[in-house]
């Protein structure tokens, strides 16, 4: 079975899609790929302004309720050696050409290391700035390969749900 970890910002993507409910009972497949969550992305979402509406529904409580329901609460823990993964994608992502501070990556960088170091298969992500850049993608590749670990697919939200919902 395929192990898939979606980053924050698919949850806001899936939330406003109109084949939402598609892509929901989808994830109830028999074969579908099992979604894990992580104690960062819900946090992520529960950041997200309590007042802000769409249509009468707040935005805040629909995330966190996609999340629940498509996680089926499966969350993955956070390493002790998570940390020094992080912090080896930065230096490796500066000498790939990355700009950007270590601050603006910590996230996007534990996200990926929770990922290659419980064995997923594959991170889906629509950011391209930062986690999903050329430089990050390089670097994941570079220090999972010193390290002996799974490098996960990098996959966007298009690329996910044309293979779900097929």
């Amino acid at each position: 079975m395929l192990r898939v970890l979606l980053d924050t910002n698919i949850y806001g993507l899936i939330s406003i899609d109109i084949e939402r409910r598609k892509i929901i009972d989808a994830l109830y497949h028999p074969l579908a790929p099992l979604v894990y969550g992580m104690p960062l992305i819900r946090k992520e979402l529960r950041d997200t302004t309590r007042t802000l509406k769409m249509g009468g529904i707040n935005i805040r409580n629909d995330l966190l309720i996609l999340y629940d329901e498509v996680t089926k609460k499966h969350a993955l823990s956070i390493p002790e050696e998570a940390a020094a993964l992080v912090e080896k994608y930065f230096a490796a992502s500066q000498g790939f050409g990355n700009s950007y501070g270590f601050k603006e990556l910590e996230t996007d960088f534990m996200i990926v290391a929770c990922a290659a170091l419980h064995e997923l298969d594959v991170v889906i992500s629509q950011d391209k700035r930062t986690m999903c850049s050329d430089a990050c993608l390089k670097a994941y590749a570079l220090v999972h390969s010193i390290k002996g670990l799974k490098n996960p697919e990098f996959i966007n939200y298009d690329r996910f749900k044309e293979k779900l919902i097929k």
